[in-house]
């Protein structure tokens, strides 16, 4: 509870911000989503550099190299933080060269064994380049490969140092960034653009009828009764329960503003029903002599039970 130090304009200006705040906060995350599934889904300029499967001082992470084919899968293997599968394969190159890359899709790229099976076949090859991403060997891929190749050989002619000599210590994952992580942020921004319109459509239409009533009020010449019984120093703020009370006037501004003459009112009591999100709440019930019925102030905590219950005091109080 607390005591009055705003006109009555000044709090309906109150009013009428509270309710373009949530908008304001909805149109921020939805702009921010919308910036980033552009920028994420958005084809990017990225400048690839010829694949060098050895060298550690190399900080561009976009790639390129000509092959010719490959074989393989030589190893199929679980990334930790995707847990997909991936495929890795030992792609031939120009002047011999070796490379370890990793693919989803080879669709375009000859396999050995299926699309060259001869030394005829290998001289009708044309190279093919590939991008993707360099990326480092890990010692638990190095085994695997090491393990994978002795196996296929027969024989133990695969060793560390001989791997890094020959497929180097680096290999070149070519399959497509996944974009369906910011393809969903995107649909995400779509939905905050939906709820959005919801929320402006009520705002406007809110602050239209609260408009609307203080025009009425003005005519009826009640305006300057009410804000000068709110201005007199007596009014007191159940701030928490989003009531006002004055001498003459309750004033309740949950979804608006409701303004009830305390000598207009029949009975008031205390009543459980659910509200519009299905939650059962205890509610201040105003029953008015023209039949008007109100339900305002709803206990929404254990916390708020003090309060709504010397709110509830008070207003009987009033009434009586």
């Amino acid at each position: 509870m607390s005591y009055n130090e705003k006109t009555f304009e000044e709090k309906i200006k109150e009013i009428k911000l509270r309710k373009k705040i949530p908008i304001v906060l909805i149109a921020i995350i939805a702009i921010f989503f919308m910036i980033c599934g552009i920028i994420a889904i958005f084809p990017k300029n990225n400048e690839y550099i010829d694949f060098n499967k050895k060298d550690d001082n190399i900080s561009n992470r976009n790639a390129r190299v000509d092959i010719y084919y490959l074989m393989g899968p030589v190893i199929q293997a679980k990334n930790t933080n995707t847990q997909e599968v991936e495929h890795f394969y030992i792609a031939f190159g120009k002047d011999d060269e070796l490379y370890v890359i990793s693919a989803k899709n080879i669709e375009n790229i000859p396999v050995w064994g299926e699309d060259v099976n001869s030394d005829e076949d290998l001289n009708n090859l044309e190279k093919i380049e590939i991008k993707g991403e360099r990326k480092f060997m890990e010692p638990a891929l190095r085994s695997m490969l090491i393990r994978e190749l002795n196996d296929s050989f027969g024989e133990e002619m695969a060793t560390d140092e001989k791997l890094s000599q020959v497929l180097g210590n680096y290999y070149l994952d070519i399959t497509p960034s996944d974009n369906s992580f910011w393809k969903n942020v995107f649909m995400l921004a779509g939905a905050f653009v939906i709820i959005l319109v919801v929320y402006l459509f009520k705002a406007l239409k809110g602050i239209n009828e609260l408009n609307t009533s203080i025009e009425e009020l003005k005519k009826s010449g009640k305006f300057k009764d009410i804000a000068k019984d709110y201005e007199n120093g007596q009014l007191i703020q159940y701030k928490k329960m989003n009531v006002d009370i004055s001498t003459k006037y309750l004033f309740y501004y949950a979804n608006g503003l409701i303004i009830i003459e305390f000598k207009n009112i029949k009975e008031v009591s205390a009543e459980k029903k659910l509200d519009q999100n299905l939650k059962r709440y205890k509610y201040i019930v105003i029953e008015t002599k023209n039949g008007e019925k109100y339900y305002i102030a709803p206990q929404t905590g254990k916390k708020k039970k003090i309060i709504f219950e010397e709110l509830l005091a008070k207003i009987k109080t009033k009434v009586n």
